[in-house]
């Protein structure tokens, strides 16, 4: 009996979520010399588990993969991305990703501006740019931010207000950043 995409992405999948990466490309490629097609559940774990063990140059390469093989990108697959990103510091990968994004025609969802409201959090400047942007998103993603009850302008006020804290906290003879910034 031959594999089927379900079986292969069981296992994909489960590598991914023990960190072993490095096994579930094993598996894609088994997977594609068996003649199974890889699809966006297939893609999605791997993009998935790179990004959960910082590996965001692969995780960007199974990006271009996708593209390649003609699987449409959604909005969970660009904010799984876009989250790596923030947390890796890659800022501008971030925000170049979330320009791709939006050219492509998906919107983001609550979880993508709120990946990228942390992840602004250490860049003041950013920060306040992104939150001139958040005002400008529709109306609906805001009615679905509030029923999650975050608030568009309180959330990004919270970043910019941690952020003051922390830039003010690096003043010379201020060591604990930690104790200042409330972490």
């Amino acid at each position: 009996m031959k594999p089927s995409a379900i079986t292969y992405n069981t296992l994909i999948d489960g590598y991914c979520q023990i960190g072993k990466v490095h096994e579930s490309m094993r598996i894609l490629d088994e997977m594609e010399a068996a003649g199974v097609t890889p699809n966006e559940i297939t893609y999605g774990a791997l993009l998935n588990g790179y990004c959960k063990t910082s590996k965001m140059d692969a995780a960007v390469n199974i990006l271009e993969k996708m593209r390649s093989d003609g699987i449409a990108l959604n909005c969970i697959m660009y904010t799984i991305l876009i989250d790596g990103l923030c947390r890796e510091g890659k800022l501008n990968e971030a925000l170049q990703l979330l320009n791709s994004m939006l050219e492509a025609g998906v919107s983001p969802d609550v979880i993508t501006y709120s990946a990228l409201v942390n992840g602004l959090g250490g860049n003041l400047h950013e920060a306040k740019k992104f939150f001139t942007r958040i005002l400008d998103i529709p109306f609906a993603l805001r009615d679905e931010m509030e029923a999650l009850g975050l608030v568009p302008a309180e959330v990004a006020e919270s970043s910019i207000n941690f952020s003051d804290r922390c830039v003010k906290a690096m003043l010379p003879g201020l060591k604990d950043v930690e104790q200042v910034c409330n972490i």
